[in-house]
């Protein structure tokens, strides 16, 4: 079938002529496509495997699928090769064996298969079998259930940046590409009064569940989904007396492992953002992950975010001092500039080492410290350099503009030092610089988020956390995260208590981090960024 058209036909009608409707694209912006290989299980619904061309990009091969009553069919997307090394390729001089030609490797590294789909068959359990040529290949491919466990799923909440692309693409409007996860069953601590949970789920058939038990066993008793979101980052909760909100993080993921041990299994989590709003509780969650073998997630979507200039740090270098720019509150933005920090510092000779001390400084205290050498004044000026959305203005100093500015100081087991300034009134965005110590090169980027649905962003996390739910594995380690969330307790305690300097033996978290940042493609809407 070379039209990029699904067509369903009524064959009980009786009659010479059979009447059809079209039900839309195969493919959404493809401009060709070849269909060969189509099935319908016992639940009804449709599979095909479609290779797809698009302008600009060439061929890819797509799996979609329709089921009765759907407005739309849904794109999965194209396939990739999770086991690269399943077949050899290449003979010992590294020519592409014969009949081998059928894959080939994109520049990050997937490997991708070749041509058309021959077959497909969609199996009981979920599987979606197809077959590819050169060499015959046999691909299972299954598209995750997962539950989302939230505080409230409202507009532009953190729910609606995952919940809200699993249902309506990641457009958030239907207009997109559907990631390759199905969201069967949503739980809402809270339900406000715009919640937007209960409309979505009753367009999507998805299941509303009162208890977190329910919504990863669906009803039936037993664990009945592949993966679990638990998103708490809004609602109407008490804040400590260092000003992080109290988000109930704890009680939820209790509840979640209590499901896991009495159901003997477990499957993979991603916890958004930092895992506490305390080390205590913080710690708890990691060892709970520990202790039940939970392939877990966490963290904050700025280290997989558009950098301008698209750099890293290099891997394996030894670092003297990153600074880092950032602002609104110090719970919620300054948690991310800290994941900046750490997606940074573990690439660092000798990976992660732990963190000796850290102290927050507020007010004059910020300036006062840079002539003291603190942090390295150039550090500070490469990173605001980098700044869009809101430059310095020429003749201003940083000092003019900032309203009661912090400074986040965190010195690593290994010596290294980070900076993390938060500069209310002068700044709208993230930064950073960094310094190696061998060369003294200094190394800067704008960590660029769209700040306008759909919110892009949330789209690169959401295929590195697709990529768990798929393979049981981490896309980075969690340690990253427990070890911002007890730098953020720490440092707000340093804030409490005036400034002081916080020893912390405890934070001697030493772990090796393998994941690469890979620049994400221009953002589809929103003001466009000119690298530098």
């Amino acid at each position: 079938m070379s039209g990029n058209q699904l067509y369903a036909y009524d064959l009980t009608e009786d009659g010479s002529t059979l009447k059809g409707r079209s039900l839309g694209p195969l493919i959404p912006k493809a401009q060709t496509t070849d269909c060969r290989a189509m099935c319908v299980p016992q639940d009804g619904t449709v599979w095909a495997g479609v290779a797809a061309t698009f302008e600009g990009r060439g061929q890819f091969l797509h799996v979609m699928s329709w089921k009765p009553g759907e407005q739309a069919a849904t794109d999965h997307g194209p396939i990739a090769i999770s086991n690269p090394d399943y077949a050899t390729l290449t003979d010992a001089s590294g020519k592409t064996k014969q009949w081998h030609h059928g894959v080939y490797n994109l520049s990050d590294g997937k490997l991708l298969p070749r041509y058309v789909i021959m077959g497909i068959c969609a199996a009981s359990d979920g599987t979606v079998y197809l077959t590819t040529l050169y060499p015959f290949t046999v691909h299972a491919i299954r598209i995750p259930k997962v539950a989302g466990l939230t505080t409230e799923y409202r507009h532009n909440s953190h729910a609606d940046m995952y919940f809200t692309r699993l249902l309506k693409t990641d457009r958030m409007n239907g207009s997109g590409v559907t990631p390759p996860l199905k969201l069967v069953s949503v739980h809402t601590d809270q339900v406000p009064a715009n919640d937007t949970s209960r409309k979505f789920a009753a367009q999507h058939d998805v299941r509303i569940s009162k208890t977190v038990d329910d919504a990863l066993t669906l009803g039936t008793g037993e664990l009945a989904v592949d993966g679990v979101f638990l998103v708490a980052e809004h609602g109407n909760y008490p804040e400590s007396d260092t000003a992080q909100f109290q988000f109930p993080k704890r009680r939820m993921f209790t509840e979640l492992a209590e499901t896991f041990r009495r159901a003997g299994k477990v499957v993979p989590v991603f916890h958004d953002k930092h895992l506490a709003d305390n080390w205590k509780d913080a710690k708890w969650i990691y060892d709970k992950a520990r202790e039940l073998n939970i392939p877990m997630m966490a963290g904050s979507s700025l280290p997989g975010t558009w950098r301008y200039p698209p750099v890293d740090v290099k891997r394996g270098e030894k670092l003297k001092q990153i600074v880092v720019t950032s602002y609104h509150r110090l719970d919620s933005y300054g948690f991310h500039a800290l994941e900046v920090v750490q997606a940074l510092a573990e690439r660092r000779a000798g990976g992660e080492t732990g963190v000796r001390s850290v102290q927050c400084l507020s007010g004059d205290a910020v300036w006062e410290a840079g002539k003291r050498g603190v942090y390295d004044r150039k550090l500070l000026d490469a990173a605001i350099s980098r700044l869009k959305e809101k430059p310095i203005p020429a003749g201003k100093k940083i000092e003019d503009l900032a309203k009661s500015p912090d400074l986040l100081i965190i010195d690593y087991a290994d010596g290294l030092r980070a900076c993390v300034f938060s500069l209310n009134g002068a700044v709208l965005e993230w930064s950073a610089a960094w310094q190696y110590e061998k060369t003294g090169e200094v190394e800067s980027a704008v960590f660029w988020t769209q700040e306008l649905r759909p919110f892009m962003h949330f789209s690169w996390m959401l295929m590195d956390i697709g990529k768990m739910m798929q393979t049981g594995k981490p896309t980075w380690p969690v340690e990253r995260t427990l070890l911002t969330s007890g730098l953020l307790d720490a440092l707000l305690i340093s804030k409490r208590d005036g400034g002081k300097k916080l020893p912390t033996p405890w934070l001697n978290i030493k772990y090796q981090s393998e994941w690469n940042w890979h620049q994400p493609p221009p953002p589809p809407v929103g003001r466009p960024i000119t690298d530098q």
